[in-house]
């Protein structure tokens, strides 16, 4: 009586399509700025279009034009993602830990991503062309707790490979800077003194410099580029990673 029919992710313009004839149907047209911010959060998923695009139609009805303003563009955001929270959690649970870890690692891999996985990953669905299928499945994965990685606000680190990618690019950091990273994103939002910093950094040093680790940390900012106003100096405290 019946068969599964899979539907695959759409292309670009016709994910646009979709959002932009289903809105005019309903007499009110999405804004060409609306419909980019609409295809950005789902991607070119099927279903997240459908969500995403529900929400959207409802809030431009309390509003006059066919642009969201950004205050409810963020509501149709938090919505959004509250609705499909539970199917990417059915498709992440579907996912062995290789798969788990090269799709929260994307950003650092580069020429390295395994062939077999990332095939697996874009007949799932997660993936389009090598990148993340949407934000809404990129925000999700930022959440989740992967052997090897540390994530955490703009970062994401492999501790396998010694790699950091921050805002979804590659970033260079010597071995040290790495550690100190690594330090603020296992204790996120712990002020850390320079004494403390020190402890960790060098444990073996029989005669700690405290100032060693303020220029470490003043490198480390430096080299995260404006993400490494995430590291707050507390004058006279020592210092603590911001993430959201």
């Amino acid at each position: 009586m019946f068969a599964p029919l899979r539907v695959s992710l759409f292309t670009d313009d016709a994910a646009l399509t979709l959002l932009s004839n289903l809105s005019t149907r309903g007499r009110r047209p999405f804004g060409s700025q609306t419909l980019m911010s609409l295809r950005d959060l789902a991607g070119p998923h099927p279903l997240f279009l459908q969500v995403a695009g529900y929400h959207a139609f409802a809030a431009l009805q309390e509003q006059a034009g066919g642009e969201l303003s950004s205050a409810a563009l963020a509501a149709v955001r938090s919505q959004t993602l509250a609705d499909i929270e539970p199917h990417l959690r059915y498709a992440w649970s579907g996912l062995d830990a290789e798969a788990r870890h090269t799709l929260a690692a994307l950003p650092v891999l580069a020429a390295e991503r395994p062939a077999r996985v990332m095939e697996r990953l874009t007949t799932a669905g997660m993936l389009r062309d090598g990148q993340y299928a949407g934000g809404a499945l990129e925000v999700f994965i930022r959440r989740q707790q992967v052997e090897g990685l540390l994530q955490g606000g703009d970062f994401v680190l492999d501790m396998r490979r010694g790699r950091v990618a921050v805002r979804g690019q590659p970033v260079h950091l010597t071995p040290t800077e790495f550690a100190a990273l690594r330090l603020f994103l296992e204790r996120p939002g712990l002020l850390l003194t320079p004494q403390a910093i020190e402890a960790a950094l060098w444990p073996n040093d029989i005669a700690p410099d405290p100032e060693r680790a303020r220029g470490v940390v003043k490198k480390l900012r430096a080299a995260l580029g404006p993400a490494g106003n995430a590291i707050h100096n507390r004058r006279g405290q020592g210092y603590l990673l911001s993430v959201d």
